[in-house]
């Protein structure tokens, strides 16, 4: 199945993408004079999109299917090689709880009114700050790490 997927499998991603956009545009085209004869107001209830919006999310819903199955795979086939994986999976695991431990949820000014509006509670209050408090330092080690391997290329 690998050697399949990496002798295909961009062609076929690719051509499952261009079937995607053609029966999307064979599907908004026919009816585009329709939805611009449309007043404003009525165009953001228009369904002549959905079609694009569904393809989209039965692509990303399949995508992270076959993601996790191939990963769940591979780790059955090679655990002995799974390790570094499993290793950062638990790094990430770690840092997350960490920021979770450590946030506090929002009591005052604008985050708090969104909060209240939309019914957050206080544990995923701070879990939704902890998630965006760990992508913000991975996103800075990431720069850190570029920028360091750079250096290192460039005295070697």
């Amino acid at each position: 199945m690998y050697e399949f997927l990496t002798k295909k499998g961009e062609m076929i991603a690719f051509g499952l993408g261009v079937l995607l956009v053609l029966i999307f545009l064979g599907t908004v085209l026919p009816n585009l004079d329709q939805f611009n004869a449309l007043p404003e107001d009525q165009q953001t209830s228009s369904g002549v999109f959905d079609i694009g919006l569904w393809l989209a999310i039965i692509l990303l819903i399949v995508t992270a299917v076959v993601a996790v199955v191939a990963g769940l795979w591979q780790l059955i086939m090679n655990p002995k090689g799974s390790v570094k994986v499993l290793a950062g999976i638990g790094l990430l695991a770690l840092i997350l709880i960490i920021f979770y431990a450590t946030s506090e949820a929002e009591t005052t000014g604008r985050i708090a009114e969104v909060s209240q509006e939309f019914e957050v509670g206080e544990k995923a209050s701070r879990f939704i700050s902890g998630a965006i408090k760990t992508s913000l330092a991975l996103c800075g080690l990431s720069a850190l790490a570029f920028v360091v391997g750079e250096l290192l290329n460039t005295f070697k």
